[in-house]
């Protein structure tokens, strides 16, 4: 006899075994050891700036963040900058295997 014929001749043994195994899954997923807040440190510094009533181009040619304060440091990983009208935003990423603390000090001291 073939499973799925054992399976529609039982639709209530089916239906049983497919509740004690969310229920012992549930349980199971529910002990899992875990820690309430990891101790996460992302490398990132974002910096917003508003100009208001200015261009973005003109906005993007005042922030300092972008040019080259920021691209001589260590272990930077890459710069991005977004220029919207009134508003600035560069986001400096580091290396996750850097000291994250020491880069972005760095960052907020230029």
């Amino acid at each position: 006899m073939k499973i799925w014929n054992i399976a529609v001749d039982n639709k209530t043994t089916v239906y049983l075994l497919i509740v004690v195994i969310l229920i012992f899954g549930y349980r199971s997923y529910q002990a899992l050891p875990r820690e309430a807040a990891p101790d996460i440190t992302i490398p990132l510094v974002i910096v917003s700036t508003p100009y208001v009533g200015v261009s973005p181009s003109t906005s993007k040619a005042h922030h300092p963040a972008d040019g080259a304060g920021a691209q001589g440091m260590k272990d930077l990983k890459q710069i991005t900058s977004v220029s919207k009208e009134g508003l600035s935003t560069v986001r400096v990423e580091f290396n996750t295997g850097s000291i994250s603390t020491r880069p972005c000090a760095a960052f907020a001291t230029r």
